[in-house]
This record gives structure tokens, sequence and C-alpha cells, in this order.
């Protein structure tokens, strides 16, 4: 497919290799803004994504001495694709379960900002999100799991965040990698009734994994006995919301790490 500008230059397209799963997405690095750039490849990616290669499998080009010809698409058909590719790419540089949550994202110019996208884009991403529904989807749950610590630095960009000292864990874990699902745990935990004491407790904790193996690291000797106490509702939450199976859960204190040190 081909993407062009409103002065009928091309900015990219997409080229399909026959018989194979495999594209080639080109565009003009001459347009000399990375916002449309970005948008560009977005558009193109939407084209692969919905798979507009794999049902209309003549979109190739034609140059005539008339001019351009498409062969196999009408303009009605090549329109609805393009449309189709809008909105992927609007959808995937500017999702609405993400910025709904940005205090920032309230107006055009911070969706301009924080999705890096054109100010035209942004003011029709706006538009589009109050004809939007706020449906309950599982996609919109993975989405407000992948990006939390994103929208709440967003949102609280001067805050102090918990760094307690890793360097004085002992050496079997060294090589674990932080559990970057875990503060969106937290959250829904403060927000059930029944266990925002431990929500509280854990807000200032960060978590390293490996495998199916969890460390909490708490600020307090407090938090940590509150965490052993509730080990099991940490791990259902775990694998209900974070979509992780953790099999094994301990704790272990700021405060005891640094009398170890």
């Amino acid at each position: 497919m081909t993407r062009r500008s409103s002065s009928d230059r091309i900015d990219g397209e997409t080229h399909k290799y026959r018989g194979d799963k495999e594209y080639l997405v080109v565009y003009d690095d001459r347009i000399g803004n990375e916002r449309r750039i970005r948008w560009t490849i977005a558009h193109e990616l939407g084209h692969i994504f919905l798979g507009h290669f794999v049902e209309f499998t003549l979109t190739s080009f034609l140059r005539g001495a008339g001019g351009e010809e498409r062969v196999g698409l009408t303009d009605e058909e090549y329109g609805v694709l393009e449309v189709e590719a809008h909105f992927f790419a609007s959808a995937f540089l500017s999702p609405s379960t993400v910025i709904r949550k940005i205090d920032a994202c309230e107006s055009a110019f911070g969706i301009m900002e924080i999705c890096n996208i054109s100010e035209d884009a942004a003011y029709k991403r706006l538009d589009e999100l109050k004809r939007l529904p706020c449906g309950s989807y599982e996609v919109e749950g993975l989405l407000s799991r992948n990006f939390y610590n994103y929208i709440w630095k967003a949102n609280n960009p001067d805050a102090a965040m918990f760094k307690p000292p890793l360097d004085f864990l002992p050496s079997q874990y060294e090589d674990y990698a932080d559990y970057e699902y875990w503060a969106y745990i937290v959250a829904l935990l403060g927000k059930s009734i029944k266990y925002k004491e431990l929500g509280i407790a854990l807000a200032d904790s960060i978590t390293i994994y490996e495998e199916d193996d969890m460390q909490i690291i708490t600020q307090t000797e407090t938090a940590k006995a509150m965490a052993d106490k509730h080990k099991e509702v940490i791990k259902t939450v775990l694998s209900k919301y974070g979509k992780t199976h953790i099999q094994s859960v301990s704790a272990l204190s700021a405060e005891i790490l640094i009398l170890l040190s």
C-alpha cells in the first residue's frame, strides 16, 4: 500500500514478498518531520496487521503515460483500506486506554506531546475519544497493566520513588530482573476493601524475580510481615491480573538489608 501526502507525494509504502510472510516498509526520510515519519510507518504497519495484503492480493500500482492506475482495487475499496490503516495508526500511537488516564491528555496539545503525533492528528484523536466507548475488554486491562508505571510517572512527575539498596542483596539475587507490573498489582490491592491495608503496606516496595520465584523488597519490617502474611493472595492477584504464574513469594526489608551490609 502507498501513503501519500497532501501534495500527492509518496510518504511511504509497503511491499509484500510474493508467497512469503515478509514485508518491506519504506518511507521518504526527506519529510524532515519525525512525527510524520512515525505516523507513516504506523499507517503502513496497519495495512500489514489488518491483513490487507492477505485479503487483497492485487494492491500494486502501475505507472502509465496518463498517470497512476491501480490494479485490482476500486477507488472506493482503496479508500476503505486507507481509513482502516489510519485508525490503526491512531490507536497504535495514541491508545485510548492509556491516554484517557493521563491528565495532560485532556487536551489536544497534551496528546500531541505525550504521543509524539502531529497537532492535526491529536485534534482528530481527541474528537474520536469523545465518541469511542470505554469498554471492559481484556486488551484494555493488559494495556493498563503494561503502561501503569508510565501513566503514574506522567501524572506524578515530581514524586519520589522508593529505591531500596539492591547492592546489599545476597549474591543469589544478582541476576534477578525487576518485575515491571508490580506497581499495577499493588494498586489493585489498594483498591480492594479487603486488602487495602496490604496495598498501603506494599506501596513503597519493589520486586525482583527469576522464572517463577519472586522476592518483594519492602521499606520496613512491618510491610515485610504484611507481605509474608498474604503470600497466597499476592500470588493469586499476580496470576489473574499480572498474567504471571509465580510459584514462590518471599519478602525482605530494606531495613534488614542495611543491617546485614
